[in-house]
């Protein structure tokens, strides 16, 4: 028989409330018992000074965060393991002057009862059961059960003959008074462990423990997994650990005598590639599998985040560490318990749109706005509040469904219907919920794109595995809840906080590892990567036990002063966590770590630790470890990197490369062209496409069409301006609207601020907005915008009389001799005025908030040309320019609403704008347009593809 020593522990309580008849015992998570912690500490703020645990003044901020509530847990584990119950914490606390563990012991005697109250009431079946145990409680109840009932401790030491015990340097003190308890009646009891791997203080294990009882001890010194050079690496870390052992000195076995090699890297971008490139060559080169390979790091966020997404990037598949959190905030299982409470209360516009866009659904932004259109037409006489309501209301409903985003309507309600058709039928919430997983068909598109690997497979692998979370702990609560309900269940999940996992993720294909030095334990690989060896990280000598002082809780139940150091236990943990993750390795490991001051990396305070130098002067390495150069990225073996270089030299300039060169390069790609290796064939390449056509967009004697307020894109930019008059512009339709919607009401010459302001919230209520706040914040904006423009009117009737609001400017505009081509000005002025001295205003209305400066004003094209065009006679009511006006209602300060003025055009000025309107129109005519870099580049809805900046994928 194979069990953990918790394992055992439960089926012992087992036996004995079968020996007693009472309930079977029943365990709890460490996520339910953070649940049910943060609970007991709400109540605790909630009642006060009344509350019946006095928490100190300063955790009170505490109280209710998460973190205090997973620290309160691991202080209360720590005590169960030692057997400290909470009235000798609470008088331990008196006694030692830390009024955070006395309220702590008040703390767990609530906890206690709450438990046991629970228990009581009975949760899976009307009688009362065992109360619920902690991982770190069952071996304390084990014993407790031994010392009441001897013959249950008979018959177990009359069971085991033969007591075998691996990695006891990992046990708590209570696992060890078990494993004595037990090995006192054995046969033959054997312990086997390395103090030198105890890496679990921080759960309470003691690297110490059993291995130091006065009991006949063999010392191994063979290693039949490391390699010699491997070995002598690990001995001579271990040797450095405090105190004496037994078995810091190893000796390899293996016929590989096997490589340790110490690596700096310039900067975090360059420390991945170097990585990513030993992995690829020792696959593609050496033919190690990818499975007999993994890269350690000290922590699980640190591997979570950068490196996988960049080994996988070079072509490495990649199985990335589990992460833990809020099972609720997963997207896959925040659809389904969306599923679910929409089946117990109710479709809300809220969680419409959320099932619509989420894994169901499956609707992009894009596409969401075109099913708002398509609603909202279908639908004109419905009330004009929030889209999610209308939403609700179309997947509430039985009516067809129609248009481009029918799918995954059609899909969200047959989700809906199961799920409610089930519910109705009275199955419990596991039925419920299978209803809705068995009709989304999510399994069958999530496990596809888990075989096919990469970043999507990853995610499709992680989302398969918060759904079966999310099945177990539904199987948990319907199994320990009478009564069990959807809503219960919705609150229940959304209340937990799961830790990482301690499994490795299950996967089908070859991959490597990237995982913490914890998560390595008990697992061996021919590479082994230790990454990241940084000053601060690894080794991480911050002391551990947070607010509650944990850390110094147990060094006072093992007897320690506060005089001793904090650091050193610290410190030796963290060298006993390297001889641990060093020990993972069979034939190879490479050590890498990140020096940017001496790489000229752009991080500030990266460099590599004291381990990193001591594992670099162990590996026999020929330069000294203070001398270790950092590199800059390496190319990677990859066929990405390959195509690169072959390219650039079958590309570089004439006389770079010899002839030979450049003919073994071509050679190459068209090899790898021929296997279908993208980049490789020149025919893909960017800059060697023939140009589609050399003709004109029109002919010399065409009449080229101008509008204004186009003539200001075509000087700054010809090829913007031809790239939006083809389709390249962003649409951006709501702006639109709305900057329509103004200048119609303004262009109203008899209406009073009243009636504009009416209309203006009759015509709003029409527009889609998603959001609720922001239509509003928006209509308060364009109220007082529409207020002040009202003003701006009023204020200047002295000195200007209204001519005509959205006037039609058509005409030709004169060409001169020996010139083929006409030019049609073509335009609407927002309002035309007439000034004192008869001549004619232009004023032109920007709903925007950010005015042009005066000097860009007097050259604004837009205003200019409208002003040439009253010169030229195209605007009926008057052929002398008197200036234009730039208004912005938007911008009001002391003297009113902003404006930029243009001065009248002068003779010489006129002719300097009609050489513009002409050089303008030539540019139309292309059939080349250049790119020009302006102002207006940094808002360009075509900048991607622009060939004046590097990231421009066109010419």
């Amino acid at each position: 028989m194979v069990r953990s020593v918790h394992s055992y522990a439960y089926a012992v309580l087992r036996r004995a409330a079968e020996r007693t008849g009472d309930a079977p015992p029943r365990l709890i998570t460490s996520a339910e018992q953070d649940a049910i912690i943060r609970e007991l500490l709400a109540g605790d703020l909630e009642d006060g000074p009344t509350a019946g645990t006095a928490w100190p003044a300063h955790l009170l901020p505490a109280l209710s965060t998460a973190g205090f509530a997973a620290e309160l847990r691991n202080l209360l584990a720590r005590c169960a393991e030692r057997g400290v119950d909470p009235q000798e914490l609470e008088r331990l606390g008196r006694r030692s002057g830390r009024p955070e563990w006395t309220a702590a012991g008040q703390f767990a005697q609530q906890y206690e009862q709450v438990m046991l109250l629970r228990a009581a009431v009975g949760t899976a079946t009307p009688n009362a059961s065992a109360p619920a145990l902690g991982a770190a409680e069952l071996v304390g109840a084990t014993l407790e059960a031994f010392a009441v009932d001897p013959e249950l401790l008979a018959a177990e030491r009359a069971r085991i003959r033969v007591l075998l015990v691996d990695d006891a340097q990992q046990l708590d003190p209570q696992a060890a008074r078990l494993v004595r308890v037990l090995a006192a009646g054995t046969e033959l009891a054997l312990i086997v462990g390395d103090p030198n791997q105890a890496v679990f203080g921080f759960r309470g294990g003691e690297h110490g423990g059993l291995l130091s009882d006065e009991t006949p001890a063999v010392t191994l010194t063979s290693s039949y997994r490391c390699a010699p050079a491997v070995a002598q690496v690990v001995s001579g870390i271990a040797r450095r650990l405090p105190g004496s052992s037994a078995g810091r000195q190893i000796e390899g076995t293996t016929g590989d005598s096997g490589s340790v090699e110490a690596r700096l890297a310039a900067s975090a971008h360059a420390e991945a590639a170097l990585i990513a490139d030993t992995l690829r060559r020792a696959h593609l080169v050496d033919g190690i599998p990818w499975s007999q390979m993994a890269v350690i790091v000290r922590s699980v966020p640190r591997a979570a985040s950068r490196l996988p997404r960049a080994l996988a990037a070079a072509g490495v598949p990649v199985a990335s560490p589990a992460i833990g959190g809020s099972l609720s905030e997963e997207p896959a299982a925040r659809a389904l318990l969306t599923v679910l409470a929409a089946t117990a209360d109710g479709l809300t516009g809220d969680q419409a749109l959320a099932l619509v866009t989420g894994p169901i659904g499956r609707v992009d932004p894009v596409s969401l706005r075109q099913l708002r259109r398509t609603l909202r037409r279908a639908q004109p006489d419905s009330p004009t509040g929030k889209f999610g309501d209308l939403l609700a209301e179309t997947l509430s409903g039985d009516s067809p469904l129609s248009g481009p985003q029918a799918a995954a309507l059609r899909r969200v309600r047959a989700v809906l219907a199961a799920a409610d058709r089930c519910h109705r039928e009275g199955n419990d919430p596991r039925y419920t919920l299978w209803a809705a997983w068995h009709r989304s068909g999510l399994q069958r598109r999530w496990l596809t794109a888990s075989e096919r690997g990469g970043p999507a497979g990853a995610q499709a692998t992680r989302d398969l595995e918060t759904v079966t979370a999310l099945f177990d702990i539904t199987d948990q609560y319907v199994s320990r809840t009478s009564g069990a309900s959807l809503r219960g269940l919705v609150e229940h999940v959304g209340s937990l906080q799961l830790p990482n996992p301690n499994r490795e993720p299950e996967s089908p294909k070859e991959q490597v590892k990237v995982l913490s030095a914890h998560a390595a334990l008990g697992h061996e690989w021919d590479l082994v990567i230790l990454a990241g060896l940084q000053e601060g990280l690894w080794p991480n000598t911050i002391p551990r036990g947070g607010v509650l002082a944990t850390q110094r809780l147990l060094d006072e139940l093992d007897g320690l002063t506060e005089d001793a150091s904090v650091r050193a236990p610290v410190l030796a943990e963290e060298r006993r966590l390297l001889v641990a993750a060093l020990g993972r390795a069979r034939r190879r490991v490479l050590v890498t770590a990140v020096d940017s001051e001496t790489g000229g990396g752009a991080q500030e305070g990266e460099l590599p630790s004291a381990f990193f130098f001591e594992i670099a002067a162990l590996s026999g390495c020929d330069t000294e470890p203070a001398e270790v150069q950092a590199v800059s990225a390496p190319r990677v073996l990859s066929a990405a990197a390959m195509v690169g270089r072959l390219r650039s030299v079958v590309c570089a300039p004439a006389g770079a490369v010899d002839d030979a060169t450049r003919a073994c390069a071509a050679a190459q790609l068209a090899r790898l062209a021929k296997a279908g290796v993208p980049g490789a064939d020149p025919a893909g390449w960017h800059g060697l496409i023939p140009v589609s056509t050399s003709a004109p967009l029109c002919g010399a004697g065409d009449t080229v069409t101008l509008t204004p307020s186009t003539l200001q894109t075509i000087g700054d930019c010809p090829l913007r301006w031809l790239a939006e008059r083809h389709g390249g512009a962003d649409a951006r339709e709501m702006r639109s609207a709305i900057g329509s919607l103004v200048h119609a009401l303004i262009a109203e010459p008899n209406k009073g601020e009243s009636q504009l302001l009416t209309e203006l919230e009759r015509a709003w209520e029409h527009l889609p907005f998603d959001a609720k706040w922001h239509s509003n914040n928006e209509l308060a904006r364009h109220r007082a915008m529409i207020q002040a423009f009202v003003d701006w009117r009023a204020q200047t009737r002295a000195e200007l009389t209204e001519v005509g609001v959205e006037v039609d400017v058509d005409g030709i505009l004169p060409a001169p001799e020996g010139d083929g081509r006409q030019v049609r000005l073509r335009g609407r002025v927002d309002r035309l005025e007439r000034d004192a001295a008869g001549r004619l205003v232009i004023v032109d209305v920007k709903t925007g908030k950010s005015p042009v400066t005066k000097d860009d004003a007097q050259q604004h094209a837009q205003l200019a040309v409208y002003q040439l065009a009253v010169a030229e006679g195209l605007v009926p009511a008057g052929d002398e320019p008197g200036g234009a006006r730039l208004v912005y209602p938007a911008r009001t300060g002391a003297g009113g609403v902003a404006q930029r003025e243009q001065d009248p055009l002068t003779p010489a000025a006129r002719e300097e704008w009609r050489n513009r309107v002409r050089q303008a129109a030539e540019a139309t005519a292309g059939p080349q347009f250049i790119a020009r870099r302006n102002e207006g580049c940094s808002h360009c809805p075509v900048r991607p593809n622009c060939p004046a900046y590097p990231d421009g994928s066109q010419q």
